[in-house]
Parts: structure tokens; sequence; C-alpha cells
């Protein structure tokens, strides 16, 4: 190991120190300065991510990071800017305190405005939760609010073309950029439409082509390194185009897209760091 290597490493090991022990003594907008500088720096430092986003659940004198320029509605948290985020660490895309990205946090603002016009039991499905969302939803709906997910940790591990939920059964459903990974999503629109109760309302996100006229669908027998050629990642199995309503609409949905310049304000993008070009379909059975 080189000495250079050395003391860089020393150097980061030494930055990780400070920034703990101002933690400890509640010095907490120092210690999430210094931490969120390091990550700008070097945005695989995840060691430096944990712990700055630990220090949000510390008790201390200061709650805000910064000057509170910017504001995330998922967390309630504040900060001088956001940090780099998403696969390819796009610069203001992710929370320091809860790694909300800029879809997590307009769907957030979305969801502050449909779930108080919810009935006071309606029920929610929510499809490989994220952590940013989920513990907000739980706490609003408590037992009425379920996850699943195929492989990791829900409360139902199941399909989502095959879920055990009675026909007519859900208020309210929601998968953020998870249909992109199911070989067949019009079964799995049938399906969330199946378990949906009449003006039930599923809110999706999709990772999406402007440019795109006809979703692309991986070639049959495509190899992971085929998907990550063509859509980015490997366990990505289409990349949709601008005719996702069109999908929807075609497995029986009436749609409204949600996007930044018909929901929210110019100062709202700017505050909640959020993409202009991001959209949410609220897909309404009929």
């Amino acid at each position: 190991m080189s000495k250079e290597h050395t003391t860089t490493k020393d150097s980061q090991q030494s930055s990780i120190d400070l920034a703990s022990a101002l933690i400890k003594r509640g010095e907490l907008v120092q210690a999430r300065d210094l931490l969120s500088r390091r990550i700008i720096n070097a945005p695989d430092d995840y060691k430096a991510r944990l712990l700055l986003r630990e220090s949000f659940l510390q008790p201390g004198t200061d709650s805000d990071h910064g000057t509170g320029e910017k504001s995330c509605p998922c967390c309630n948290n504040s900060f001088s800017f956001f940090l780099p985020g998403g696969p390819s660490f796009r610069p203001d895309a992710c929370c320091p305190a809860c790694e909300s990205l800029e879809r997590h946090r307009f769907l957030c603002l979305i969801l502050e405005r449909l779930l108080p016009a919810t009935t006071a039991d309606a029920s929610m499905i929510h499809v490989a939760p994220e952590q940013s969302l989920s513990p907000i939803l739980r706490e609003k709906l408590n037992n009425r609010y379920f996850t699943i997910d195929r492989f990791a940790d829900a409360d139902i591990q199941c399909d989502l073309c095959l879920m055990p939920f009675g026909t007519d059964s859900i208020e309210l459903f929601m998968a953020n950029h998870v249909l992109e990974h199911v070989k067949d999503d019009r079964l799995a629109m049938r399906e969330i439409r199946r378990i949906l109760k009449p003006k039930g309302r599923a809110l999706l996100q999709v990772p999406l082509d402007h440019t795109l006229s006809t979703t692309q669908e991986a070639p049959e027998g495509a190899t992971h390194e085929d998907l990550l050629r063509l859509f980015g990642q490997d366990d990505h199995v289409r990349q949709y185009g601008t005719d996702f309503k069109d999908r929807l609409e075609q497995s029986g949905f009436t749609v409204r897209e949600h996007t930044c310049f018909n929901t929210v304000t110019p100062k709202d993008i700017k505050t909640y760091g959020l993409h202009k070009d991001e959209i949410v379909w609220e897909a309404i059975k009929a």
C-alpha cells in the first residue's frame, strides 16, 4: 500500500472520528456539514452516509442542517443542499436524513393531498416499500397498511401478478419503479385492478424515456449483460416510453397524470429538490 493511499485512508477515518465526536457533543450542524461535504467529494462513501443518517436520530441542541434552504417532505428535515444520489450519483438528489430521492419526495407531496380524501378505514398496499416512505404511511394508516415484496422482507411475500387479496378489497395501491422488473406487466396491471375497490386508486411510477413513443421490451433470451446494455440495469426487462398511460388504460384504468407542472409550484421544485420531468400515474378503477 502506498504512503499516499495510507494518508488518504487515515484522513478519511479522522473525519469520521471527528464527526462522531461532534454528534456525541450535540453539535449536529457541524457534524452534518462535515459529513455532507465529504459525501459530495466521495458519493460512494457509505460509512459517511450511514453516520449522517444516524445523526438525525440523535437528540441535540440544534435540529436543522445548514440554512434550511432545502426541505424534505418525507422526514421534515431542512438542509443547505441535497446530496448526490441514485445509481449514477446525480447531484442534489438524495436527502441526507432519510435518503429519499426526487421521485420519493414528489410522491410524498401527492400522498399528502390524497390521503385526507380517503375513507377512515381505507387500506393500502405498498409494493417494495421505500424506507423514506413506509414509516410515514404505517404511522398514518396503522394496521390498514400492508407492504408486499417478492424477495425482501415485507408484511406479505407474494408475486405482483398473483396477490392474496380479495377482489374489490383495497382502496390504495402503490408501486414505485417496480413494473419495469415484471416480465408480464400487463398481467400485473390487471391484478392490481382486480384487488382495487371501485374508485380505488393505484399510484405508479416507472422510469420513462420521453423520447420513446413505444415501450421497448427485452428480446427473448436476453442475458443480464443485454439488459444492462439496453436498459441501464440488469434486472429491468423493458424501457417504458410515453405509451405507459395507454398500457394502463388498456388494462381498464382511468388514468390521471401528476407532473411537477400541474401539481406543485416552481418554488416547491426548488425547495424539495424535485425533478421537473417526474410523473406519478394515478390509475383509477372505474
